[in-house]
């Protein structure tokens, strides 16, 4: 599989994750393990895509998508802390409104993701890397304490571009 059959592949798992979810609510007894392996596989993917990923797409006509995905990738990591404390207190109050977030979020920035970057991996991605990725994606785990770019505490919530990236225009 090249990169960006790996990545979309992911985005079904984590999709079908929280989908499972979501029905088990209707029964008595939630399959929050499902929800709690898709939050993981997500903050994971967003660690790939972060790091091993996005560097490589910074340059030239890219550097703003990338810069939108970072905010999607903030907005996904808080979305994710919200239904994480839900699931940590025992509570149902709130949670299909914070489901609803999560999957509007990806829904939106999915589709953006694997049209504009993905599109772009085969070029962008020198074989090394590729291969990095692909070995991440198989069995990689998240670093303890990292956290997305543009989440609150990632490095990059300190300047527009954030984690040390200057645009290529030199401005930042």
């Amino acid at each position: 599989m090249n990169s960006k059959s790996l990545l979309e592949a992911e985005h079904h798992v984590i999709d079908g994750g929280i989908a499972t979810f979501r029905a088990s609510l209707a029964g008595e007894e939630p399959k929050v393990s499902a929800m709690r392996e898709a939050s993981a596989l997500l903050r994971r993917h967003i660690y790939a895509e972060e790091e091993l990923v996005f560097p490589k797409l910074r340059a030239g006509n890219l550097a703003m998508a990338v810069f939108v995905m970072l905010r999607d990738h903030g907005a996904l990591w808080e979305a994710l802390d919200a239904i994480d404390a839900k699931l940590d207190a025992g509570s149902r109050a709130g949670l299909d409104e914070a489901l609803d977030a999560l999957v509007a979020l990806l829904q939106k920035h999915n589709g953006k993701e694997e049209i504009v970057l993905y599109a772009e991996l085969e070029r962008a991605l020198d074989p090394a890397t590729a291969e990095r990725l692909a070995s991440f994606l198989r069995d990689g785990a998240l670093p303890e304490g990292w956290v997305a770019a543009k989440a609150p505490g990632g490095a990059g919530t300190d300047g527009m571009f954030g984690g040390g990236f200057r645009p290529p225009f030199g401005r930042g």
